[in-house]
């Protein structure tokens, strides 16, 4: 089975940590240069960000955290 790694160097240098697993929000994904916004956990964000690499069969080089909106929080610059 081929792994799919999520990119975190962006999200780190925003927020100085670890993603937060258990936190419920919308996470900001950049897939092959487009930005994919998936709601829930860290952990189901990141399980939905692969399954979407390999539904649509593109590289997976390309896959990156960006950002993290707590739920219930809008920011209005989310790309």
């Amino acid at each position: 089975m081929h792994t799919i790694n999520i990119d975190l160097s962006a999200y780190r240098a925003e927020y100085g940590r670890e993603p937060l697993h258990e936190r419920l929000g919308t996470w900001l994904f950049i897939i092959e240069g487009n930005p994919v916004h998936l709601y829930g956990s860290y952990a189901e964000a990141a399980t939905l960000a692969r399954l979407y690499v390999r539904v649509f069969d593109l590289e997976d080089a390309g896959v990156a955290l960006t950002g993290w909106t707590p739920s219930g929080e809008v920011r209005a610059n989310l790309g």
